[in-house]
């Protein structure tokens, strides 16, 4: 019985660290793009008419498709970065009920005997 606790365990710390990974490289690429948005939309601004008032140039750029398709592209990487989290956290809830039941039956052993 301990090493079947042994083993599901050992598979939810190897889940925790792959899932950790993922979560990782998910975060980075979401902070990325969240950053970039100033850029993107300072570049479209720059892109305007020089004659437009700075509010009509950013307007036009908050409605160009490069920008829209930015924040869309932000969308899924915040929506990727989430997902691995819960994969993360559900990892390390799955640990954590293994180490309590593996808690459990030890007790249960020492009272037995």
């Amino acid at each position: 019985m301990i090493t079947d606790f042994e083993s599901k365990m050992r598979k939810a710390v190897g889940d925790i660290e792959t899932y950790g990974k993922e979560y990782a490289v998910k975060k980075a690429v979401s902070w990325q793009l969240q950053e970039m948005r100033k850029v993107v939309l300072a570049e479209m601004i720059r892109a305007q008419n020089p004659t437009l008032s700075y509010a009509d140039r950013e307007t036009f750029a908050r409605c160009s498709p490069e920008y829209k398709t930015h924040l869309e592209g932000t969308k899924e990487a915040i929506q990727n970065e989430l997902t691995a989290k819960a994969m993360v956290e559900k990892s390390q809830a799955a640990y954590e009920c293994l180490r309590s039941l593996c808690s459990l039956y030890n007790a249960q052993s020492r009272i037995g005997e």
